[in-house]
């Protein structure tokens, strides 16, 4: 079993959800309740499967996991995007979070490929 806390993409994926938590509990109640929840679920997801991944025995499990963390990720890019229009969060978090997003997106892709060789 391969440790996954030494790879960027965990270490970007976990940032990232912390960022979440603090930026969601800064919503109005009234408008950001649900958005809260939904992104709160996506990003756990993002993370748990990553860790998942690397915590089964055969390769295609593990890219499996991986690819299901680089959806969740940007279906969180969305949320957040769709949250920020709807005026729950600022320009600041916003770009913070899509940014973070981005660049773990971009780690976990890289990860996959580097799964496949």
């Amino acid at each position: 079993m391969r440790d996954q806390r030494k790879l960027r993409a965990c270490e970007l994926a976990d940032e990232l959800a912390l960022e979440v938590y603090r930026v969601t509990g800064r919503f109005a109640l009234e408008a950001g309740a649900d958005m809260t929840a939904h992104i709160r679920r996506v990003v756990v997801s993002l993370v748990s499967a990553v860790v998942e991944g690397f915590a089964q025995s055969t390769r295609s499990d593990c890219i499996h996991f991986l690819k299901s963390s680089l959806s969740s990720c940007r279906e969180l890019r969305h949320c957040v995007s769709r949250a920020h229009r709807l005026g729950c969060m600022g320009d600041q978090p916003h770009a913070l979070l899509v940014d973070l997003c981005d660049e773990t997106c971009i780690a976990l892709g890289g990860l996959i490929r580097s799964q496949h060789s």
